[in-house]
């Protein structure tokens, strides 16, 4: 099965789905367990869904490899240690989950290296009413004390905060750094035309846009509007926000809806530039897809964003850089500052589109799957 590269990549892209749990456990065991995770969210508990635990220790035989990813609202912490008991539990962070109590990522907080004890943000999402905080940390901070558990980070990033947080400072904790990896070989069809006679386009990850914790909706409506009204001339792909069309000022503005991977490869091969601006993140692939198509970035500098995006103004990136790196407070004129680079100059859209495709060559799937499938036959 190791062996099986499809396999493989399905694993590594799986996502909790209704329909997938459903098939695996059962209707009326997902309607318990809906009904135990409300009860987490709302009192800070670890309870996990007997049915679920009962019918995973029947399914995986003692001394099995189980790799998890994010298990937040699936598995308990206690679920974890047990299965780790007789099994070697690879444990992939996708997020800062695993290194504070109960968020995913900890925005200006900074308790979660001291072991998130008080909690002062229990209205974050989910929010709960019992601060349960110094339990839930406590039952974590035991995950890195399990030999039979290896931690994996996609990112530089989150590794270097595993070992400064409480679970892990004053430990020679071993993480190891693995980058997700895309399968770019789906998108050989899809052919990167020349771009030149086309009207300057925008491409924006606009999935779960509006109501996102973690995405800025307001400021890139700010950047669209802010463009109209400078007369900047371009158009504005919003990937996977509500189907709809409609203009801010001069600007057009597609919000595709849904559509499928291939699609939203067709999408980047007309855009010429990437917008990704976010509050809090890890490191997103959607722009390491954009990055295969040439596509010039700019985003906010948050989480492991700086190590798929070389800033070019940034000493020593003059020939390297792939795009622009804003502040997280910046201002819609800052943003836009950095469009106008890239789109009033063709030289540094070349060097930037050009250093793109071969930065993404950093992140395809064979090299993830080999180095997982090493950590999988170690000792």
């Amino acid at each position: 099965m190791l062996d099986d590269k499809i396999h493989a990549e399905q694993i590594s892209r799986t996502h909790y789905s209704k329909n997938g749990t459903e098939y695996l456990f059962g209707a009326t065991t997902i309607l318990l367990d809906k009904v135990i995770r409300r009860l987490n969210y709302h009192f800070g508990f670890d309870f996990q869904n007997p049915l679920i635990k009962l019918k995973l220790m029947g399914m995986i035989d003692k001394d099995t490899i189980i790799h998890l990813h994010n298990s937040v609202d699936f598995l308990s912490i206690n679920t974890i240690r047990r299965l780790a008991k007789d099994n070697k539990l690879i444990i992939t962070m996708h997020d800062m989950w695993y290194l504070t109590a109960r968020c995913s990522h900890s925005f200006s907080c900074n308790g979660w290296r001291q072991g998130c004890s008080p909690c002062n943000y229990l209205k974050n999402s989910p929010p709960v009413q019992l601060d349960r905080s110094s339990i839930i940390a406590k039952y974590k901070k035991e995950l890195f004390n399990n030999k039979n558990i290896r931690f994996v980070s996609p990112s530089i990033w989150i590794a270097d905060l595993a070992k400064q947080s409480w679970f892990g400072s004053g430990k020679n904790i071993k993480i190891e750094v693995i980058n997700n990896g895309i399968n770019y070989h789906k998108f050989t069809d899809v052919k990167i035309d020349n771009r030149k006679n086309e009207i300057f386009s925008i491409a924006v990850n606009a999935v779960n846009f509006e109501n996102n914790l973690y995405k800025n909706y307001k400021l890139t409506v700010d950047v669209i509007s802010g463009m109209a009204l400078k007369g900047i001339e371009c158009k504005f792909y919003l990937i996977g926000a509500k189907e709809k069309n409609f203009k801010i000022g001069e600007i057009e503005v597609e919000q595709t809806g849904y559509i499928s991977k291939l699609k939203v490869a067709e999408i980047l091969q007309r855009s010429h530039l990437f917008l990704h601006l976010a509050k809090a993140d890890h490191m997103p692939l959607a722009i390491a897809e954009a990055m295969y198509f040439k596509l010039p970035i700019v985003a906010t500098n948050v989480g492991a964003i700086s190590e798929l995006v070389a800033d070019m103004d940034l000493n020593g990136n003059e020939e390297n850089g792939n795009g622009y790196l804003v502040d997280i407070k910046a201002t819609a004129d800052e943003v836009i500052g950095k469009i106008k680079k890239i789109k009033d100059n063709e030289k540094i859209y070349e060097l930037l589109a050009g250093n793109s495709k071969i930065k993404s060559l950093n992140y395809e799937f064979e090299d993830m799957y080999k180095k997982y499938l090493y950590l999988y036959k170690e000792n």
